[in-house]
Protein backbone atom coordinates (compact mmCIF):
# COMPACT_ATOMS: atom_id res chain seq x y z
CA UNK A 1 0.00 0.00 0.00
CA UNK A 2 2.85 2.36 0.83
CA UNK A 3 4.24 1.96 -2.58
CA UNK A 4 1.23 2.12 -4.30
CA UNK A 5 0.95 5.84 -2.70
CA UNK A 6 4.60 6.65 -3.43
CA UNK A 7 3.74 5.40 -7.04
CA UNK A 8 1.13 7.71 -6.94
CA UNK A 9 2.66 10.62 -5.96
CA UNK A 10 5.80 10.26 -8.46
CA UNK A 11 3.14 9.52 -11.14
CA UNK A 12 1.56 12.65 -9.95
CA UNK A 13 4.64 15.05 -10.34
CA UNK A 14 6.00 13.55 -13.33
CA UNK A 15 2.46 14.55 -15.38
CA UNK A 16 2.39 17.96 -13.82
CA UNK A 17 6.03 18.37 -14.99
CA UNK A 18 5.41 17.20 -18.30
CA UNK A 19 2.93 19.18 -20.74
CA UNK A 20 1.64 18.15 -24.08
CA UNK A 21 1.12 20.60 -26.20
CA UNK A 22 -2.23 21.32 -27.96
CA UNK A 23 -2.24 20.64 -31.48
CA UNK A 24 -3.57 23.83 -32.27
CA UNK A 25 -2.63 27.22 -31.92
CA UNK A 26 -4.46 30.53 -31.32
CA UNK A 27 -3.08 33.15 -33.37
CA UNK A 28 -4.01 36.88 -32.81
CA UNK A 29 -1.35 38.65 -35.21
CA UNK A 30 -3.01 40.57 -38.29
CA UNK A 31 -2.54 44.44 -38.90
CA UNK A 32 -4.92 46.75 -40.17
CA UNK A 33 -3.40 49.83 -42.03
CA UNK A 34 -5.92 52.94 -43.65
CA UNK A 35 -3.81 54.74 -45.61
CA UNK A 36 -4.13 58.13 -46.50
CA UNK A 37 -2.91 61.45 -47.77
CA UNK A 38 -1.97 64.42 -45.73
CA UNK A 39 -5.62 65.49 -46.28
CA UNK A 40 -7.14 62.80 -44.90
CA UNK A 41 -8.31 60.69 -48.30
CA UNK A 42 -7.83 57.28 -47.95
CA UNK A 43 -5.49 55.89 -50.78
CA UNK A 44 -7.10 52.82 -50.87
CA UNK A 45 -9.64 54.25 -52.95
CA UNK A 46 -9.15 54.09 -56.66
CA UNK A 47 -10.88 57.16 -56.98
CA UNK A 48 -8.35 59.39 -54.95
CA UNK A 49 -5.26 61.24 -56.95
CA UNK A 50 -2.43 59.42 -56.29
CA UNK A 51 -3.85 55.93 -54.93
CA UNK A 52 -2.57 52.27 -54.29
CA UNK A 53 -3.28 49.85 -55.85
CA UNK A 54 -3.80 47.51 -52.99
CA UNK A 55 -3.36 44.79 -55.45
CA UNK A 56 0.48 45.69 -56.48
CA UNK A 57 1.32 46.03 -52.42
CA UNK A 58 3.84 43.65 -51.67
CA UNK A 59 5.53 42.00 -48.31
CA UNK A 60 9.09 41.20 -47.62
CA UNK A 61 10.43 39.23 -44.53
CA UNK A 62 14.19 38.63 -43.46
CA UNK A 63 14.96 34.97 -44.13
CA UNK A 64 18.52 33.93 -43.61
CA UNK A 65 19.40 37.35 -43.99
CA UNK A 66 18.17 38.25 -47.00
CA UNK A 67 15.08 39.46 -48.02
CA UNK A 68 12.35 37.02 -49.20
CA UNK A 69 9.32 38.63 -51.38
CA UNK A 70 6.14 36.70 -49.50
CA UNK A 71 4.12 34.71 -51.70
CA UNK A 72 1.68 31.93 -51.00
CA UNK A 73 0.72 30.46 -54.60
CA UNK A 74 -2.22 28.84 -53.48
CA UNK A 75 -3.83 30.70 -50.82
CA UNK A 76 -6.82 33.67 -52.11
CA UNK A 77 -4.20 36.45 -51.20
CA UNK A 78 -1.07 35.20 -52.20
CA UNK A 79 1.08 38.22 -51.45
CA UNK A 80 -0.25 38.13 -47.59
CA UNK A 81 -2.14 41.48 -48.29
CA UNK A 82 -6.15 41.28 -47.60
CA UNK A 83 -8.19 44.16 -48.74
CA UNK A 84 -11.02 45.38 -46.89
CA UNK A 85 -13.43 47.33 -48.53
CA UNK A 86 -14.98 48.87 -45.56
CA UNK A 87 -16.58 51.56 -47.25
CA UNK A 88 -15.32 55.10 -45.38
CA UNK A 89 -12.71 52.83 -43.80
CA UNK A 90 -10.92 50.69 -46.55
CA UNK A 91 -7.75 49.00 -45.55
CA UNK A 92 -5.03 46.54 -46.17
CA UNK A 93 -4.61 43.80 -43.57
CA UNK A 94 -1.75 41.31 -43.44
CA UNK A 95 0.19 39.55 -40.90
CA UNK A 96 3.92 39.29 -39.53
CA UNK A 97 5.37 35.67 -40.49
CA UNK A 98 5.37 34.16 -37.43
CA UNK A 99 7.74 31.27 -38.39
CA UNK A 100 10.61 32.01 -36.38
CA UNK A 101 10.82 32.28 -32.64
CA UNK A 102 12.35 36.29 -32.64
CA UNK A 103 10.09 38.23 -30.52
CA UNK A 104 10.55 41.00 -32.99
CA UNK A 105 9.78 40.43 -36.54
CA UNK A 106 10.26 43.02 -39.12
CA UNK A 107 8.04 43.44 -42.15
CA UNK A 108 8.68 45.63 -45.59
CA UNK A 109 5.45 46.61 -47.55
CA UNK A 110 5.81 47.71 -50.45
CA UNK A 111 3.45 50.11 -52.34
CA UNK A 112 3.68 49.16 -55.74
CA UNK A 113 4.75 52.84 -56.64
CA UNK A 114 8.32 52.49 -55.33
CA UNK A 115 8.10 53.44 -51.80
CA UNK A 116 8.67 51.37 -49.12
CA UNK A 117 8.26 50.76 -45.55
CA UNK A 118 8.98 49.10 -42.31
CA UNK A 119 6.84 47.59 -39.58
CA UNK A 120 8.24 46.06 -36.86
CA UNK A 121 6.20 44.33 -34.50
CA UNK A 122 6.60 42.97 -30.83
CA UNK A 123 5.30 38.80 -31.18
CA UNK A 124 4.58 37.21 -27.47
CA UNK A 125 4.45 33.51 -27.54
CA UNK A 126 3.29 32.03 -24.30
CA UNK A 127 5.45 29.29 -23.08
CA UNK A 128 6.77 26.01 -24.81
CA UNK A 129 4.24 25.62 -26.56
CA UNK A 130 3.91 29.44 -28.09
CA UNK A 131 0.03 29.11 -27.49
CA UNK A 132 -0.89 31.90 -27.83
CA UNK A 133 0.96 34.03 -30.63
CA UNK A 134 -0.22 37.41 -30.22
CA UNK A 135 1.65 40.23 -31.56
CA UNK A 136 1.32 42.85 -28.74
CA UNK A 137 3.13 46.24 -30.46
CA UNK A 138 3.65 47.35 -33.85
CA UNK A 139 6.05 50.27 -35.04
CA UNK A 140 5.58 51.96 -38.61
CA UNK A 141 9.00 53.40 -39.58
CA UNK A 142 10.33 53.09 -35.73
CA UNK A 143 6.96 55.14 -34.72
CA UNK A 144 5.20 52.97 -31.72
CA UNK A 145 1.85 53.04 -33.55
CA UNK A 146 -0.11 50.20 -31.91
CA UNK A 147 -1.65 50.68 -28.96
CA UNK A 148 -0.82 53.82 -29.04
CA UNK A 149 -2.73 55.00 -32.35
CA UNK A 150 -4.74 52.24 -32.29
CA UNK A 151 -8.37 52.98 -34.50
CA UNK A 152 -11.11 52.83 -32.08
CA UNK A 153 -13.34 50.17 -32.97
CA UNK A 154 -10.88 48.10 -35.18
CA UNK A 155 -9.06 45.27 -34.20
CA UNK A 156 -5.04 46.38 -34.20
CA UNK A 157 -5.41 49.02 -36.90
CA UNK A 158 -4.23 52.41 -37.52
CA UNK A 159 -3.59 55.14 -39.78
CA UNK A 160 -0.37 55.70 -41.93
CA UNK A 161 0.23 59.28 -44.20
CA UNK A 162 1.47 58.86 -47.55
Amino acid sequence: MKSLRILTVIAMIVSSCYRLCPKWVQFSTSIQVIVEDSLGNNLLVDTVEGSIDPDKIRLYDVYKGALRMRYYQNLDNPYGVAYIDDPGRERIAFSPSIGTREEYVTTYIDWGNGDRDTVVCYVWRNGECNNPIIVKKVWFNGVLMYPDSAITGLHRAFRVVK
